[in-house]
Parts: structure tokens; C-alpha cells; sequence
């Protein structure tokens, strides 16, 4: 089939700063090796109870469900269930697997689950890619070499996941628990950005798309000034204070390690000229980025 018509091909202009997920601390990943549809968790066999269980975790705030399978993942009762919590302290980033009865989970609490998980300060202990093809057709053609590679790299602190959001940026992948997430990435670079995420610096920022712990105009100044300035340690930038302006813009500063000065900068949204399908087989249509003054 010719890529002429694909979304991710159509949006190859639109910038990528900006387009995590908004404000997502923590995140819930439930094996399902079971066939996916368009819109899961609904679009499943899994039972009623732990869609509906899985449903509503989705609504709090500051919460993400991800459903993740790799080849032979279980579509029995028995599943694994991951918990991230990604801030943006290291400190205070947490990764916990538990094996868990699929008719046990709405009875879970998570927040003493993740209360209990010791640190895990890395940014990269564990990766998703977007393989969704039944939400887009561009996540399975763009996402599977990435997921590909990676497993070749990391083996299986790697799965497949359900929707990240902006499949017309495929492929997309998370970092957890650094909450990193990349898009339109050259998998041949894999392995620099691996190595650049062991030593807890980040990398290939021109497809950043954000920390997804902050809103999304934080993630664009970061990912912005970092490009910018080639700023790649982890820490080197430390959110201060996003404020918005009577005009629409928001003012983001940022701390700087001991003896550097703050960096503050705005955030406008600015029309994009060219109208795009924000998925394949959708109409086109004109949206906005998020971009530094």
C-alpha cells in the first residue's frame, strides 16, 4: 500500500513540542493480550467490572490507563499490572509489577501500592511504543520496527501499548518512569538514546513531544529550551512557576543548577497554514502548536 494518504505522512510539518498527554503523574498498564478495537479499555474482552474499574481510574486526575501486551501475553485471569508514578524529581519516581487476578482489580488500592514501592529514579526502567493499528493505521506501520528495536535492546522492559495519543506523530514511545515521551522518531537512533537515558540525559529533543507530567505548554517550553540549548542533563532544568497571561500566553520559568541564572519564557499557541486529518481517513483540517516567543 502506498504511504500517500497516511495521517503521520500528511502531519510531517506539525511540531511535535507540546503533544504528551496533559499533566499525567501516574500512570496504570494492564497486560491484555486479548484483540484490541479502536477505543479501549472498551473495546476489549475483558470483563465488565475491570473496564469499568479501568474506566474510571482513567478519569481521576493526573491519571493515564494504558493497556501493554507483547507476544504471548496472557488473555487469561491472571495478569500483570504496572504502576508508574513519573514525576519530575527523580526522587520521587516509583515503578512497581504486581501479578494480579483479573477478578481482584477493582478491588485494588493503588495509592498505597505505589505509597509502599521503593524509589526508582531512572528515567528509563521500562518503555511503551504504540502499536494501536485499530485506532490508527500508522501506529502498527511506524511503532512495531520501534518496538522491534527496542526489544532487541532491552528485552522485555519493552511492551506494545494502546493508544499514547497523536498517532499522526508515529512512531510514539514513553519513557517510565521519566514520563518522557518521543514521536516521528528514526529508529536506526535507538541505541543513542538508550545509551544518553543510562547516564539520565535526555536526547533526540527535536522529537521530544514532552514530560508528560506537566501541562502542555511546560512541556513545550522544556522541550523547546532544551533543544535550543542543548541542554540534555535531566535535573538541569526544574520547574518553577507557569503562569498564564491575559492574552492567552503562558509565562514558564525554570530553575538552573547553583550560580546559573533562571531561563523564563512564553508559551503562545499559533495557528499551523497547512490543514492536515488528525488520523487517517479524517477530513483535513487547520490546528494550532505550541511555540516559544
Amino acid at each position: 500500500m502506498s504511504e500517500v494518504g497516511f495521517c503521520r505522512q500528511l502531519c510531517a510539518s506539525e511540531p511535535l513540542a507540546g503533544t504528551g498527554p496533559d499533566a499525567v503523574v501516574r500512570w496504570v498498564l494492564l497486560e491484555d493480550g486479548g484483540p484490541w478495537g479502536p477505543a479501549t479499555p472498551r473495546d476489549t474482552n475483558l470483563p465488565e467490572a475491570v473496564i469499568e474499574w479501568l474506566l474510571a481510574r482513567d478519569a481521576e486526575p493526573g491519571t493515564r490507563v494504558q493497556l501493554i501486551r507483547r507476544p504471548g501475553s496472557s488473555t487469561g485471569s491472571r495478569r500483570r499490572l504496572i504502576l508508574a508514578a513519573a514525576p519530575t524529581a527523580a526522587a520521587d519516581r516509583k515503578l512497581i509489577e504486581l501479578d494480579v487476578e483479573l477478578e481482584a482489580l477493582p478491588d485494588l488500592e493503588l495509592d498505597p501500592i505505589l505509597a509502599s514501592a521503593p524509589p526508582c529514579p531512572t528515567l528509563a526502567a521500562l518503555w511503551l511504543v504504540c502499536t494501536h493499528g485499530t485506532r490508527d493505521r500508522c501506529c502498527a506501520k511506524w511503532g512495531m520496527p520501534v518496538f522491534e528495536a527496542l526489544r532487541q535492546r532491552v528485552g522485555d522492559r519493552v511492551w506494545q501499548t494502546s493508544h499514547l495519543s497523536g498517532h499522526r506523530f508515529a512512531p510514539t514511545f514513553l519513557a517510565l518512569p521519566g514520563g518522557l515521551l518521543w514521536g516521528r522518531f528514526d529508529v536506526a537512533r535507538i541505541d543513542g538514546l538508550c545509551d544518553a537515558l543510562a547516564l539520565e540525559q535526555l536526547a533526540e529533543l527535536g522529537s521530544l513531544r514532552g514530560r508528560c507530567c506537566h501541562p502542555r505548554a511546560v512541556q513545550a517550553a522544556e522541550s523547546l529550551i532544551r533543544e535550543r540549548e542543548e541542554i540534555v542533563e535531566d535535573d538541569a532544568l526544574v520547574l518553577v512557576e507557569a503562569a498564564p497571561t491575559a492574552d492567552g500566553r503562558t509565562v514558564v520559568r525554570f530553575a538552573r543548577r547553583p550560580g546559573e541564572a533562571e531561563i523564563e519564557v512564553a508559551i503562545e499557541t499559533v495557528r499551523l497554514d497547512n490543514a492536515a486529518p488528525i488520523s487517517c481517513g479524517e477530513p483535513p483540517e487547520r490546528r494550532s502548536a505550541l511555540a516559544l516567543l
